[in-house]
């Protein structure tokens, strides 16, 4: 179950739940910074960048970029991290759940 708002401040948490426990993503779950597995609280510290940005955690990217600067440096046109096919994977998957929720890219933006 999704729900989403432009108009409506909602909890931005995501709960993933299975036969074999839940997996709580705190707010925001875009880009979090703990998560919980079975009650068990992990957090993940966020790289300093020196400067204010723009949307909360978004120093997390600096992941993706370290990696993408590595995987060019060693002359890889792929990351083993996030291949190609995990990529499209996640796109084929968002495609459809836009989908399924009658959204649009266009939609968004």
């Amino acid at each position: 179950q999704i729900t989403q708002s432009f108009e409506v401040d909602l909890p931005n948490t995501a709960n993933i739940y299975g036969t074999k426990g839940t997996i709580t993503i705190p707010k925001p779950f875009h880009c979090p910074t703990e998560l919980i597995v079975g009650g068990r609280r992990d957090t993940f510290n966020l790289p300093s960048v020196g400067h204010k940005l723009e949307y909360q955690n978004s120093e997390g990217m600096v992941f993706q970029a370290e990696e993408v600067r590595n995987c060019i440096n060693k002359g890889l046109l792929e990351s083993a991290l996030m291949t190609h096919q995990e990529s499209v994977t996640i796109a084929t998957i968002m495609e459809e759940v836009e989908k399924q929720l009658g959204m649009t890219f266009e939609d968004l933006y």
